[in-house]
């Protein structure tokens, strides 16, 4: 039950930080802070559960409250947010190969998960969006990629900027109440 509700909370704040946003465009591209959210859960969390955290319960939710319909749900949500589980998936493999016990060193495994996911993530970010604008918006690959990359850096690796910033007190998080 511990898990689920913390897990609740986080996909909710990360819901209200996909509100709070910068709108880029017509068809729905923004600059917002959503991902650092999904960024915790997938830290404390594991990959999997950072998965259907991101792609499943947060890109369906935010599916159906931006209104663009369900179509855009498999590339522009699904896809799209799934890279966010990739930082726990680093952090993970970081873990397992890494000496155990060492507070300086853990830090620095979750500095290079952030920096290695938001990297993952800027990538299914691209792809799932270029793909949605291509599909449904009938832009050419060109129109779609510059139109995406004109949001999505920033949304990605401004999350991931955030992260890193609140990586000292994740990582006392984790010590004292370990998942």
């Amino acid at each position: 039950i511990y898990e689920i509700s913390e897990i609740a909370i986080l996909c909710a704040l990360a819901l209200v930080l996909d509100k709070v946003k910068i709108p880029v465009g017509v068809t729905g591209g923004s600059i917002n802070a959503s991902a650092v959210p999904l960024f915790i859960i997938a830290i404390r969390h594991g990959p999997i559960k950072g998965l259907i955290s991101s792609s499943i319960v947060f890109g369906l939710i935010s599916c159906l409250l931006d209104g663009y319909g369900i179509q855009t749900y498999p590339f522009d949500y699904l896809i799209a947010f799934s890279g966010y589980a990739s930082v726990g998936l680093f952090m993970y493999i970081f873990k397992k190969h890494t000496i155990k016990d060492r507070d300086n060193i853990e830090f620095a495994c979750l500095i290079c998960s952030f920096i290695l996911g938001s990297i993952v993530s800027f990538i299914t970010r691209m792809v799932g969006h270029t793909l949605s604008s291509m599909i449904f918006y009938q832009y050419t690959f060109e129109e779609a990629f510059i139109y995406n990359i004109a949001y999505v850096p920033l949304s990605v690796f401004g999350s991931a900027l955030i992260a890193i910033f609140l990586a000292k007190p994740i990582q006392i998080i984790n010590h004292k109440f370990p998942i």
